[in-house]
């Protein structure tokens, strides 16, 4: 399927974002095209989206398909304090207009303690992290806390690139959060804690990105390990 076809494909399942046009706009790499009626924000997408490419291929996780990414007011459209989404089913990124994202995510919480704009850019990777694992691991299915923690991994180290110690600091003290915290129900139920159980587990010597490469592969499963 090549990208036009995808697209005219995709298009049956944008969301509507009352009082604005979206238009597409195809990043320079050929297989991302961001959907938003704010040309200056698709083309931070692209950046966004262009510069955390070798990251994701660091940690084994690589793009086989095109993938189109929404952009817009959209929060009261989504489940309640989620801030994006990812459609594996139509290949499909939702992510909140940055203006909005204050109104979604709690100020107590790591995500809210960062800026709009650094959210924003975050929440994009962290959702590519779930397309590119969809991807690689291809007709394997995943579970859901394989999926989170390798989104929340790619998400924190990101941000810890563009800003050395910023990860540190909006998680506090992450000392001691074992292999137990990363579940399926902690994922849900408390994601701060959950971010630094990944963080602290990620960041270990033996594991990072060559961890990620054991999910893909099926060679490990936090799910087996933690139930």
């Amino acid at each position: 399927m090549n990208f036009s076809t995808f697209l005219a494909a995709a298009a049956l399942a944008t969301f509507p974002c009352e009082g604005t046009v979206a238009e597409t706009l195809l990043c320079a790499d050929g297989e991302v095209a961001i959907e938003s009626a704010d040309r200056a924000l698709s083309l931070r997408v692209c950046s966004v989206v262009e510069r955390a490419r070798p990251l994701l291929n660091a940690c084994h996780l690589y793009q086989s398909s095109p993938i189109v990414l929404q952009v817009g007011d959209h929060g009261t459209s989504l489940i309640h304090g989620c801030m994006g989404t990812y459609d594996p089913k139509t290949e499909t990124i939702r992510v909140s207009d940055p203006g909005t994202l204050t109104d979604i995510v709690s100020a107590e919480t790591f995500m809210g303690r960062m800026s709009a704009e650094k959210l924003f850019e975050s929440l994009v990777v962290h959702e590519l992290s779930h397309g590119f694992l969809k991807q690689t691991a291809e007709q394997r299915a995943l579970c859901l806390v394989d999926h989170e923690y390798t989104a929340y991994a790619i998400q924190l180290s990101w941000l810890d690139a563009q800003e050395p110690g910023a990860v540190d600091r909006l998680l506090g003290d992450i000392k001691d959060k074992d292999v137990s915290y990363l579940n399926d129900f902690i994922a849900l139920a408390a994601p701060d804690l959950f971010a630094k159980a990944v963080w602290a587990h990620f960041s270990a010597s033996e594991n990072g990105c060559a961890f990620i490469g054991q999910l893909v592969s099926g060679h490990a499963s936090l799910y087996r390990e933690s139930n």
